[in-house]
């Protein structure tokens, strides 16, 4: 096999959650131009049409599935209406999240549910509706997102990450019978829309970068690029990792 090849995603159908902006838009983009064709879920439909139109672009279809992910019984119909759109999938990314509850002073049950449906059960509910779509396709692979602040113990959101985590490590178990490869990535500081309250405080931000080796945020088609790699024939040994992306910041302090 070329090595160009190895990274080609011709013909592979991903679903992509929280697919309409910052990382999970960069993922949608990044595996289309490998050749994927992707179905789109997120709440802002409008963000996904405007997606959509440009992979289309490419050459490649894109489905729109409006998707709150956690309100988890509409997971898995979700899911169904993904394989139905593209044929199938071979492709699972679980993208879609929220910030909060960065402490661990929790005074309000409706955020903590809020936080941990979104952050870990919508992965989980989708894991196991996409599976037997998954063990149906040749070499398929689950791609969760996780986070930095999973290994740093910062706070609620933290644990819900750290759920997503050791939830991947079982899965590759588990789901090991039906071919299917499960890998978490855990990036640090992205510069998106849910973390511009960091990168808008000046202080918090350069104690941040101080503490990371590469001295700047990474950008949402860094997270994109190793998403696609993860996808792709070159990492099919890949399975049961949780992959930090952060610049070096996971060998430092928690600050």
């Amino acid at each position: 096999m070329k090595s160009n090849d190895l990274f080609d995603l011709s013909g592979r159908r991903a679903l992509i959650t929280g697919a309409s902006r910052g990382i999970g838009r960069a993922i949608a983009f990044g595996l289309a131009s490998a050749g994927a064709d992707v179905a789109l879920a997120a709440r802002d439909k409008e963000r996904l049409a405007e997606l959509a139109v440009a992979i289309r672009g490419l050459g490649k279809n894109a489905c729109v599935l409006p998707l709150d992910v956690s309100k988890l019984d509409t997971v898995g119909p979700a899911i169904d209406m993904a394989a139905a759109g593209l044929g199938g999938l071979d492709v699972l990314v679980n993208n879609a999240g929220v910030n909060g509850l960065g402490g661990f002073d929790v005074m309000d049950a409706p955020e903590f549910d809020r936080v941990m449906d979104t952050n870990f059960g919508g992965v989980l509910f989708a894991c196991e509706a996409a599976r037997p779509y998954l063990a149906d396709a040749e070499n398929s692979v689950i791609i969760n997102i996780g986070s930095i602040a999973a290994t740093k113990g910062v706070g609620v959101y933290g644990a819900s990450k750290a759920a997503v985590h050791s939830l991947t490590r079982g899965m590759s178990r588990d789901f090991a019978v039906d071919g299917i490869r499960c890998v978490a990535l855990a990036p640090g500081q992205v510069e998106t829309d849910m973390t511009a309250h960091v990168r808008a405080d000046p202080e918090r931000l350069q104690l941040m970068l101080s503490h990371t080796a590469r001295g700047r945020v990474a950008t949402p088609e860094e997270i994109a690029a190793t998403v696609v790699y993860l996808a792709s024939p070159a990492a099919d040994f890949v399975s049961g990792a949780v992959l930090a992306i952060d610049g070096g910041r996971d060998f430092f302090s928690v600050q």
